[in-house]
């Protein structure tokens, strides 16, 4: 279903209010109402919003898919202000009458605890944990000047998808992705050295602001230098600002990157769950 551009308007304040308040935020980050409105405008032009309302809840899902993967993503999550679990279960009715048989991903802070105990009590894995990090690009302090790395160019494809899928192989965005998306990366590699090193960041634009958010760093054990030589070329670029998601059990780099001036923001819950897949309950085995 297409909204109309004022049921479209509604259903943005309503998401972007739910954004504001911690209890109700979902993932992804949005940097202002004009970046959740141009996301929404995008899922809205493919028919790709949900949208419930009645005497008591108005609940919105807007969704983005890739058919031919069988991949499924909120793009906002499951929006509710109030009753989460009865938006929900009326959005997986939906979800099972049009995408069965998709992996279905979505994520929340764990302030939005609601969410979070519906999707874990609803057979949902949790896939990620995260702690999200935010810098000003131009304000970090580098430890090096990342000289070793170069860019990515077509002459270190082979190599780079080669290490990527081996490290990364569980990520969305693997190298073929990355590739054919690469005006919206920047990807840092050295090649030279005895372990493959790489790191990347997706760019992407909020008004006349360039931002960038830091997907995957490969370096060695206590060595962070694939982190400064993309920060090096961010700035180079005239990034913004920088948002980094580090695994909550990543704690020498949390702490690396809080010495350049990372500020620690929030943290992120991933789940993911195959639409229609039968739950087995763990007591009936």
């Amino acid at each position: 279903m297409i909204f109309t551009a004022e049921r479209l308007q509604t259903l943005i304040g309503l998401s972007w209010k739910a954004y504001l308040n911690p209890e109700t935020r979902f993932y992804p980050v949005f940097a202002s109402l004009e970046d959740l409105r141009d996301t929404f405008a995008k899922a809205n032009e493919k028919g790709m919003i949900m949208y419930l309302e009645d005497k008591e809840e108005m609940g919105v899902l807007c969704l983005s898919a890739e058919v031919e993967s069988h991949y499924l993503q909120a793009n906002g999550g499951i929006i509710a202000l109030k009753d989460f679990e009865r938006v929900a279960v009326e959005f997986e009715k939906r979800l099972i009458q049009n995408f069965t048989g998709f992996s279905f991903f979505t994520g929340y802070p764990s302030s939005n605890q609601r969410a979070i105990h519906f999707l874990e009590s609803h057979g949902y894995r949790c896939f990620d944990r995260m702690l999200r990090y935010e810098a000003s690009c131009s304000a970090v302090s580098l430890k090096s000047d990342g000289a070793k790395f170069h860019r990515l160019s077509e002459g270190f494809y082979a190599r780079f998808m080669e290490f990527h899928h081996r490290l990364n192989s569980q990520m969305y965005w693997n190298a073929e992705r990355i590739i054919d998306h690469r005006q919206e990366w920047i990807v840092m590699v050295n090649d030279e050295a005895e372990q493959y090193r790489s790191s990347g960041a997706r760019l992407y634009e909020d008004g006349d602001q360039l931002m960038a958010e830091i997907y995957f760093v490969n370096d060695g054990p206590d060595e962070y230098a694939s982190i400064d030589a993309l920060l090096v070329e961010l700035q180079r670029c005239s990034v913004s600002s920088v948002l980094f998601l580090i695994d909550a059990e990543a704690t020498q780099c949390a702490e690396y990157c809080a010495s350049l001036g990372f500020v620690l923001k929030d943290d992120y819950q991933g789940y993911m769950k195959v639409i229609g897949e039968v739950q087995v309950d763990e007591k009936q085995r």
